[in-house]
């Protein structure tokens, strides 16, 4: 078994929003009933939300195929579970979360742990280019690296299926075994064991 850690969703930036952002971040790596959701940075008059927020996902991983083991079950009648091999792939999500209305969604972006662009140094550097499947962009296998931290490209797919950047995330990733988790327990969000600190 494996977990991935991913702790430190420390900063969102959004240029293109303005007054009163409300951002709530979706994660999950086994599917949308997975889904972990950090707090609300509320009243972000910058566009920028800070978090500093834990995500911690125990799954399996089969090396061979390079996939994720899940049991579920098929239908809501079915008696048994069914063991699933899915992509090892993590979804990231940011939404405006608003109090009277449908929350509105900003951007998102598909990590592939076993193929993902490495994130960039600033959050200057972090562009669409990022994103680029020719080659060019160098690419990490958290599997390998086992921690990774820099600046990933949220965005939107526009009618056209032309991406446009909608915001940027700093996260930092960092994989670990079931027996190194034992060993260094750490809490979900900011709690108990090993607490992050709330952001100034």
């Amino acid at each position: 078994m494996e977990f991935v850690q991913e702790s430190g969703i420390d900063t969102l930036e959004w240029p293109s929003r303005s007054a009163d952002l409300l951002t709530i971040e979706h994660l999950w790596l086994k599917g949308p009933e997975d889904c972990q959701c950090t707090d609300i940075h509320y009243r972000s008059l910058t566009g920028e939300g800070n978090f500093n927020w834990r995500f911690i996902y125990p799954f399996d991983y089969l090396v061979a195929e390079q996939k994720i083991v899940i049991s579920r079950k098929e239908s809501l009648f079915s008696w048994d579970e069914t063991e699933c091999k899915i992509p090892a792939r993590l979804e990231l999500q940011v939404w405006d979360a608003d109090h009277f209305s449908a929350d509105d969604f900003l951007g998102a972006i598909t990590i592939d742990l076993n193929r993902f662009p490495r994130g960039a140094k600033s959050s200057k550097l972090c562009t669409l280019d990022m994103l680029k499947s020719d080659g060019s962009v160098p690419m990490v296998n958290i599997f390998k690296q086992k921690r990774v931290k820099g600046w990933w490209p949220f965005f939107v797919k526009k009618d056209n299926e032309e991406m446009e950047l909608t915001g940027k995330v700093e996260a930092e990733f960092h994989l670990l075994s079931k027996d190194e988790a034992e060993k260094a327990p750490a809490g979900f969000g900011r709690n108990e064991p090993d607490p992050l600190e709330k952001p100034k």
